[in-house]
């Protein structure tokens, strides 16, 4: 019975959220809001994109230094000059 309780609930969500409007990431110009007659500062497409950055680490194990290769996804953009 809680089952069914459960999935009848969730289903009436998912029927609630899915009549809702999605918002979108487009811009204000030609919306009616206040900012209409104002252009959105940043237009244009930058070059911006997740890469990969590796290093050598050294740690010591059994009383001897050891190199380790780390890396971490890193967020780069255009340069700022």
């Amino acid at each position: 019975m809680k089952t069914a309780a459960l999935a009848a609930g969730g289903i009436i969500a998912l029927a609630l959220l899915g009549a809702v409007p999605s918002a979108s990431a487009g811009s204000l110009v030609g919306s009616g809001s206040t900012f209409a007659g104002q252009a959105p500062a940043q237009a244009q497409v930058e070059d911006v994109r997740w890469v990969r950055r590796c290093w050598q680490e050294r740690r010591w194990w059994n009383g001897r230094p050891h190199w380790v290769t780390r890396c971490r996804s890193v967020w780069v953009g255009p340069r700022r000059w």
